[in-house]
Parts: C-alpha cells; structure tokens; sequence
C-alpha cells in the first residue's frame, strides 16, 4: 500500500506546528428591548377585539372542514385577508374584522385550496355577521360602521 507524501505515518497522530491559543468565550451582551411595538396605523388594533374571541366556538363553520367542538383550544381570532378589511402588504386586516375560527376552518380561509376567494369572503363574512352581535354584547360597543349593513336590525342610517 502506498502513502501520499503529505502524510507522514497512518500509526503517528497528526500534531500542530503551533500551539492554538486559548481564550475566553465571547462576551454577550444583554438583549435590547425597544418596548412595545408600536402598529403601522393608528386605531388598526384593538387587543378588546381579540380578546373576545378567547373560549368561544368556531364561527367559521366551514363544511367539511370544522370539527365543530365547543369551547375548541384552537380557536384563535382569524383576520379578513381582503383590502376592504384594511390588509395590505405587511399589514394584517383591523381588528374589527376578526371572527373566532378554529385551527382546520382557520387555515382553510388562509391557504385552503378547495374553494375560490369568493367563496371564502362568503363564509367569512357570513361568520362576521353572526360574530359582531356577540361581540358588541361581549364589550358593551356599538358595532362597527364600516359592516353595519350586515348586522341583522341595523341599518346604515342609524349607524
């Protein structure tokens, strides 16, 4: 068996030529908090709103999607994804346009592919109609101007 010249015997160790140097490990800084963060537009988040939906079932209710559990632990709030809902590229849809969904129905209306956007704006929507009541109740607030029109009694004159 032959052996490249580089290497000097395969039973002798390879040893360094020079010592390496021995050092303290890296100081770390401690990390910087700016504070809280503060949002793009004013009036855009509302922490009540999202609040609401903690401990309340689907509103979603997609079919064949919902589980349909009460008091389901994976109901989050779930945002309009649609320009008229105030989303815009880095900014997530108002408050105001939340409803309680669970996890399957929540990402179905975020990246499902078995339906069309106008599908999805139907359900959700529909699911808005039924949620803002309840809230409104939940918070003791007038419901919103901007989907009065979908509020079952109210119309756009007495809002």
């Amino acid at each position: 068996m032959t052996w490249n010249s580089t290497f000097k015997s395969p039973a002798k160790p390879m040893q360094r030529k020079t010592p390496m140097k021995t050092t303290k490990p890296m100081a770390r800084s401690s990390m910087k908090h700016s504070g809280r963060r503060t949002h793009k537009i004013d009036g855009h988040h509302d922490q009540k709103m999202l609040d609401a939906c903690r401990g309340q079932s689907c509103y979603l209710l997609v079919p064949g999607v919902c589980p349909r559990i009460p008091q389901d632990p994976t109901v989050v709030d779930c945002h309009g994804n649609w320009a008229d809902t105030g989303k815009g590229m880095g900014l997530k849809a108002a408050d105001w346009f939340s409803v309680p969904g669970c996890g399957p129905c929540h990402y179905w209306l975020d990246f499902g592919t078995t339906a069309t956007r106008d599908e999805k704006r139907t359900v959700f929507f529909d699911a808005l109609e039924r949620w803002e009541p309840v809230r409104a109740d939940k918070l003791n607030q007038k419901t919103n101007p901007a989907t009065a029109r979908t509020v079952p009694g109210l119309s756009i004159a007495q809002a």
